[in-house]
């Protein structure tokens, strides 16, 4: 989210050079979907199209859904079949700020989903502290997505199933043994994994928000899975080659 665009060409070809095929970068707000144009010049780059809800404290809620919904007559379009994802967007209840704008977010969740749904896309979701929030308004949605950088109870699991969602599992695994126990309980063709990122030379406190480090958090995934890293790698590969349809 919201991407170094002035270090994307390092950070593809670092990444390029561990063996990383290709990234999906999602949105994080309107003053980056212009600059998302740029990578559309690079093969195995593609794009996904949403407000973070990080983005939405201080916004007018009204301003917001005319900007998404011009957004969504543009850039698919624009994009093509670059554009592979509605979001990043979802709901969080971290801090009294966001926590003061989350009736915003609901309203934005619902529109997201009223897109990606008219435009048969997956969704990236991003969901802290508002899982029951979240069920509710995915009620009747079957157009399938992924929950990025879970972290979430594992019992929640089986729920989201209910949705067609995969689980993303992210370099927080160094650190969370909640993020580890959900991934034990996670089925193979729900899993994935990814960096949340791009950063350049601010990697995170645990210095795996990198595209290059996607390697790195496959390795830790297989220490805490007892699987071989290539295992790690072919369910990944699998699962995001049919939710993102890719080829």
């Amino acid at each position: 989210m919201s991407p170094l665009f002035e270090e994307w060409e390092s950070l593809l070809a670092r990444a390029h050079s561990v063996g990383v095929a290709g990234c999906l970068v999602p949105s994080y707000g309107p003053e980056e979907w212009e600059r998302q144009d740029r990578l559309l010049t690079h093969q195995g780059v593609y794009q996904g199209l949403g407000i973070h809800p990080w983005w939405v404290p201080g916004q007018d809620l009204g301003r917001l859904l005319e900007l998404l919904n011009e957004a969504f007559l543009h850039y698919p379009k624009r994009w093509g079949s670059r554009l592979r994802a509605v979001g990043e967007f979802g709901l969080d209840r971290a801090n009294p700020e966001r926590k003061a704008c989350f009736e915003t977010q609901r309203v934005l969740f619902r529109e997201h989903l009223k897109w990606a749904e008219q435009l048969s896309l997956p969704v990236i979701l991003h969901l802290v502290k508002a899982h029951g929030a979240a069920y509710e308004l995915l009620s009747g949605f079957t157009g399938g997505g992924v929950i990025h950088s879970f972290s979430g109870p594992k019992e929640l699991l089986h729920q989201y199933r209910e949705f067609d969602l995969y689980f993303s599992y992210s370099g927080a695994l160094a650190t969370s043994e909640k993020a580890r126990e959900a991934l034990r309980s996670t089925p193979p063709d729900r899993l994935m994994f990814e960096t949340d990122g791009p950063h350049g030379a601010a990697l995170g406190k645990n210095g795996l928000l990198s595209p290059a480090s996607l390697p790195v958090v496959v390795q830790i995934a297989a220490e805490v899975l007892g699987k071989s890293v290539e295992w790690c790698r072919s369910v990944h590969r699998e699962n995001c080659r049919r939710l993102f349809a890719l080829e």
